[in-house]
């Protein structure tokens, strides 16, 4: 394999052995889900010098190129319809680039279906390894209360806990594996053991939030970009809770794209990028107002630290970061 790279222009990578050349991602946001990855994403894209694919969460390298992936969940099994499922679809993801130095996906589940590593390291072998960490713990229970807010849960969270065991043995999507989504420490070591620890760049959901402003400098200083530029940090996105009115609920999810409809193809016609994106943009903030998050019970939270535990030691020593706040 060859990569190849013009003096002035983008990044052009020749794929296995295909003769054709493609534009594609120098990084990649792998996960974890439920912890600041959406958020990350927005920021980044306000970067002059940084392009990110319009879709976020393209998912394509779960699977080998064209192969169709189901989820199995609370409705049963469904085709995973978001799915980018070839390379030439995944390619044209980045032909909108121009002269930015750094282009980039994130798809938060790449970091818990096998074979994640292998299809990276072949399609894009050089890219910088993005990993958005959170307290599992909090992070099992967002994923929980997210699942919630979008009508894809079916128990309560303790009830839901109870039946992961038989749910994996079923099949079931990992969005729905909440408590072993948060064992990172096997799901992180195939990439040290693949790219190197110097290509696999940790960062934590703590940061963000104490610290947003001084994350992104970090992250833009990782990627090679002028890390003074400041962004707009104000907006949180993708905010986990329990709607206190169910149909304003839906219209803000309507508003932000999270359905399918032949109205929506209508609005993606009808209003200029700029305009949904501002509309998107409104929406957020509106739905963060409509939620509300239940206090995880003690005895739960105790539950989950005490399987937790000597995982966030592995995790702590592998990342060279200090976790004992999570303890």
């Amino acid at each position: 394999m060859q990569s190849f790279t013009s003096v002035s222009g983008p990044k052009w990578v020749g794929v296995g052995t295909k003769a054709a050349s493609h534009l594609l991602p120098t990084f990649l946001i792998i996960g974890a889900a439920k912890s600041g990855t959406t958020s990350v994403w927005a920021y980044l894209d306000q970067h002059p010098d940084i392009y990110m694919s319009p879709k976020k969460e393209t998912d394509y390298f779960i699977a080998d190129d064209g192969v169709v992936v189901e989820e199995v969940g609370p409705k049963g099994r469904l085709v995973h319809r978001n799915r980018v499922s070839s390379l030439a679809d995944y390619s044209a993801l980045f032909q909108g680039a121009k002269a930015e130095r750094a282009r980039g996906e994130a798809s938060p589940y790449y970091l818990c279906y096998p074979g994640v590593t292998e299809r990276i390291r072949t399609t894009v072998p050089d890219a910088k390894i993005i990993v958005m960490l959170r307290d599992p713990v909090d992070r099992a229970y967002s994923n929980f209360l997210h699942h919630q807010r979008d009508g894809l849960e079916v128990l309560d969270f303790a009830a839901a806990l109870r039946a992961e065991p038989k749910r994996m043995a079923a099949g079931w999507a990992p969005k729905y594996h909440y408590r072993s989504m948060g064992l990172y420490y096997e799901k992180l070591r195939p990439f040290y053991g693949t790219f190197g620890p110097g290509a696999v760049h940790v960062f934590l959901y703590d940061d963000l939030k104490n610290d947003p402003a001084g994350l992104m400098r970090n992250l833009f200083r990782t990627l090679g970009v002028d890390e003074m530029f400041v962004p707009d940090v104000g907006t949180q996105h993708n905010i986990s809770g329990v709607p206190k009115s169910r149909h304003l609920h839906q219209v803000y999810g309507f508003l932000r794209g999270a359905n399918r409809s032949v109205l929506k193809e209508f609005g993606k016609r009808l209003l200029p990028a700029s305009g949904r994106k501002k509309l998107k943009a409104t929406a957020f903030k509106r739905l963060g107002k409509n939620l509300e998050k239940p206090r995880l019970e003690p005895n739960l939270r105790a539950d989950l630290l005490a399987g937790y535990r000597d995982d966030i030691l592995k995790v702590q020593g592998l990342i060279g970061r200090d976790l004992s706040h999570w303890l």
